[in-house]
């Protein structure tokens, strides 16, 4: 089976992934986590956690609509070769 790569970036996120991530580990499943690094999430302690970016805090706000966006776009750059072959839950 291909490995399941979740993307997240929010603490909340991380709280809905975390139940599937537990089921996966308890049937012996690959999977990693994908932090765009909105939040903070090392406290989650996913196995094969990886951030994309430093974490911008607790609250992941933006100073503009433009920083929103050339967050996601540099982001979308990031991830395309870290999903190739991967079966991708993005939650958010």
């Amino acid at each position: 089976m291909k490995a399941v790569k979740f993307v997240i970036g929010t603490r909340a996120e991380a709280i809905k992934v975390l139940p599937i991530a537990r089921e996966l580990e308890s049937r012996r499943l690959r999977y990693s986590v994908i932090s765009t690094g909105q939040h903070d999430l090392r406290e989650f302690n996913f196995k094969n956690f990886r951030e994309l970016n430093k974490p911008r805090g607790v609250s992941g706000t933006f100073q503009s609509s433009f920083g929103g966006l050339r967050f996601s776009v540099s982001n979308l750059f990031k991830l395309v070769p870290l999903l190739r072959d991967s079966i991708v839950l993005v939650q958010g």
